[in-house]
């Protein structure tokens, strides 16, 4: 290998131009896109032979990254100039940095992991200051203890089996991580195509499960993997709906919103009067991107003059059944797929292994839990 490395060259320099751009103007050109996907099938010809020796491999990574990327732009998980530059990175980063390819048919997924793990480990950390256990509890109460716990079971066991039966026959093998990714991205697309009633797909679907697949999901594997499913799957949306609460949203009166704000909140029209309600937990995603709108919302996600002047007017004439929503600014996330593709580059599946060591931590934290509790009550 040169001294100098062609492809850390390319990514520095793209890397920063577009965190740049993002963070000063909030937008990243198509130009810049067009540039690193030229420069990346160029080096990944003439430098890595990535497209060479394995052309297949190559054209399927970047076909998923732009499916993938662009299918959570249209459920607004994140903007579209995220999406194209996620795209340019995977086409940009060659195979051979994947030292570990523990997700062979999708390599670029580690990149997307990473990412993530280090925007949601700053977040994470600028909340601990105000961490408050009271409503940390009520959450753990409400997702894990309250009517929400056997509803995410029946979500899950309506989609799991299909999900899994669909990537065994494509003869792809997905870990529990990827599992909750997917889960939660079509609950997404549910809420959001609205062809179905959620809860009615989802029960249809539970019941095909037992009456087909009933040899394959009455064995002790199945049940332990289904119940710790379960467990990561609302715990992470505790994780969610604290960040969301407490540390990523705030309440601003009616009287004091500006032009620009983002809602948090959906405002519904229901019986002549206007109402909130709250946003899918998925939709948290929302923070690091300017999505300029809700379909599910009367106004749109970024507050506009009209919008602000509407929502007063209402007020005024007692249509409002609120004087307040929540709001968030808006994040630049060019950075973190900018210090995720560095991450990946540099480490490989660092992101994959510390949430696996996490989530084991986390499994024996709460076997230890369950076991006292049992010792406790003579079981």
């Amino acid at each position: 290998m040169s001294v100098i490395d062609p492809f850390l060259v390319f990514i520095m320099i793209f890397g920063f131009w577009t965190s740049y751009t993002d963070i000063k103007y909030g937008r990243i050109k198509n130009i810049t896109i067009i540039l690193m996907m030229f420069f990346g099938i160029v080096l990944n010809i003439f430098v890595s032979k990535s497209l060479v020796g394995n052309p297949v491999g190559f054209i399927l990574n970047a076909t998923l990254s732009l499916v993938v990327s662009f299918g959570f732009y249209m459920l607004d998980l994140w903007s579209a100039g995220d999406a194209k530059l996620f795209l340019g990175f995977s086409v940009l980063v060659p195979f051979t940095i994947y030292k570990n390819l523990a997700i062979s048919t999708w390599p670029s997924l580690i990149i997307m992991i990473n990412t993530f793990i280090i925007a949601a480990g700053i977040i994470v950390l600028r909340a601990i200051p105000n961490v408050k256990v009271g409503s940390i509890m009520n959450l753990v109460k409400r997702y894990l203890l309250g009517k929400d716990m056997p509803l995410a079971a029946l979500y899950i066991f309506g989609l799991s089996t299909p999900m899994n039966l669909i990537f065994n026959s494509i003869g792809i093998e997905i870990s529990n991580l990827l599992r909750i990714i997917i889960l939660i991205v079509l609950l997404k697309t549910m809420e959001k195509i609205k062809i179905i009633p959620t809860n009615h797909l989802i029960l249809f679907l539970s019941m095909v499960n037992v009456i087909f697949f009933f040899e394959h999901i009455a064995n002790l594997f199945f049940i332990k993997t289904f119940v710790w499913m379960v467990v990561y799957f609302q715990l992470f949306r505790v994780l969610l709906d604290y960040l969301m609460d407490f540390e990523i949203s705030r309440e601003v009166k009616i009287k004091d919103l500006k032009e620009g704000m983002i809602l948090l909140d959906r405002v519904v029209q229901e019986d002549g009067f206007y109402q909130l309600r709250k946003l899918s937990f998925v939709s948290i995603f929302a923070f690091f991107s300017s999505i300029e709108g809700n379909v599910n919302s009367i106004f749109n996600q970024r507050l506009e003059r009209k919008d602000i002047q509407k929502l007063r007017k209402l007020e005024k004439i007692g249509k409002l059944r609120f004087d307040s929503v929540k709001i968030t600014r808006s994040f630049p996330f060019a950075p973190f797929i900018f210090a995720g593709t560095l991450v990946t580059y540099f480490f490989d599946i660092w992101g994959l292994y510390l949430l696996t060591e996490l989530t084991s931590h986390i499994k024996l934290y709460l076997y230890l839990l369950f076991a006292n509790a049992k010792l406790r009550l003579g079981l």
